[in-house]
């Protein structure tokens, strides 16, 4: 349940939001209506509630609070990059993550490995697009097969979204 960021007057003048505060600089990325017409936003960072005065907004985004969250959102690395757009890929890349880690393999391997790959099944197209390496890896490992894939008769299958 988000928290509620209260005025310190008890009485006020109720704001209506404006989706094109959302386009501006200082709003960017975190601020979202509750509901069309509301009076009070959303901030995503904080996942806080917030009167819907432009002030209330503006001086939100400079709380410490919001400034760490956001530095903590924006700076995380995002899937987007690791992620190709073959399918086939994916789950190549996926399941040799998931050997390495099984079999207790040095990532660094990865970096061998994939081009080894490609260079033995150069017909295969979601071999010729992997492109794991200790980055990634690491990252498929921590934020996806920690998470999504399950052992079942010996071989890793994995739920992709």
């Amino acid at each position: 349940m988000p928290k509620e960021e209260r005025s310190k007057n008890s009485r006020f003048r109720s704001q209506s939001y404006r989706k094109e505060w959302e386009k501006e600089n200082w709003a960017q990325g975190w601020l979202k209506v509750l509901s069309q017409g509301a009076s009070k936003a959303f901030c995503q960072f904080c996942d806080k509630n917030i009167l819907a005065g432009k002030s209330e907004l503006m001086r939100h985004a400079k709380t410490a609070q919001h400034c760490q969250n956001a530095a903590q959102v924006l700076g995380s690395t995002s899937m987007e990059q690791y992620v190709t757009s073959s399918q086939g890929c994916i789950k190549a890349e996926l399941n040799t993550v998931a050997l390495i880690a099984r079999r207790n393999i040095s990532f660094n391997f990865m970096s061998y490995m994939v081009p080894t790959l490609k260079h033995i099944a150069s017909d295969s197209k979601a071999i010729k697009d992997m492109t794991s390496g200790l980055t990634k890896t690491t990252y498929l490992l921590t934020e996806c097969l920690a998470v999504d894939a399950h052992e079942s008769s010996g071989a890793f299958e994995l739920k992709l979204k």
